[in-house]
């Protein structure tokens, strides 16, 4: 009887766990497609492509200097919707920030400078 109990308990018990575990929302990130070089810049006239990723929810990119070259693609990789970036890099992207962040919750964010040589 108390096995059963014990059971019981540890299935009920993992359930909400697992449940409050799910409705926490956690942080973007930024996936860099593009690779810097082994100084940490992107070479100027080159292509940069970057994801912002968001666990159950909405991404949302903001950038530090206006972009009107930019071209954003959604993707969805099982339950996560991510929205892709593309651009040709120029000197006017050099120390632009990429803020990738939750529509929901934009306290919650990553962010990335882009150093162009």
């Amino acid at each position: 009887m108390f096995f059963k109990k014990f059971v019981a308990c540890a299935l009920i018990c993992g359930f909400v766990i697992d449940v409050l575990a799910n409705n926490q929302k956690m942080k973007p990130f930024i996936n860099l497609i593009s690779e810097p070089n082994s100084e940490g810049y992107f070479k100027e006239g080159t292509e940069f492509k970057a994801q912002c990723v968001v666990f159950n929810g909405e991404p949302m990119w903001n950038f530090s200097k206006p972009q009107d070259q930019i071209k954003i693609s959604d993707t969805y990789i099982l339950h996560n919707k991510i929205k892709e970036i593309q651009f040709h890099l120029t000197p006017k992207h050099n120390k632009m920030v990429l803020m990738c962040s939750h529509s929901d919750s934009p306290d919650l964010m990553d962010q990335f400078i882009i150093n162009v040589e």
